[in-house]
């Protein structure tokens, strides 16, 4: 029972960061738009959650299910990880940060999928989530 209750802590507290990560990544974009708020962003997001967006980029998608699983993320947190990616696309985009940004999208688009395989359910909310990526790493070719 303990053990059930620390997980459950477990996850609340991932949900947590990663809303409170998401709605400051929202707030950059809308801000100053540079590299350096990215990568300060990204350091947090390592210190906090012990999430590395390199090292997510480099993983292959099943590479990519293990690691989350590893970390306890549930389809609500993958969901949030993939807007954190798609927000921080949009400022490497305006820094003309092409490949960046498009890795990033790319990444996302897999973290969507993933979503949709443990969730075992279908959003429309995550289908236009994709298309719209999908459309916005057509413009970057």
């Amino acid at each position: 029972m303990q053990k059930r209750d620390l997980f459950k802590d477990e996850i609340e507290r991932l949900g947590k960061a990663l809303a409170n990560l998401l709605s400051e990544i929202v707030q950059l974009k809308s801000g100053e738009n540079n590299i350096a708020q990215i990568n300060n962003y990204n350091k947090r997001l390592q210190q906090q959650l012990n999430i590395s967006v390199d090292e997510l980029i480099s993983l292959t998608k099943p590479e990519l299910l293990s690691y989350l699983k590893n970390k306890n993320f549930n389809a609500n947190h993958i969901d949030s990880l993939a807007k954190i990616l798609v927000e921080q696309s949009h400022i490497l985009i305006h820094n003309k940060e092409l490949l960046q940004a498009k890795s990033r999208l790319n990444k996302a688009i897999e973290l969507l999928e993933i979503t949709d395989e443990i969730s075992n359910t279908l959003s429309f909310e995550r289908i236009a989530l994709k298309n719209n990526i999908i459309r916005k790493i057509t413009t970057l070719q």
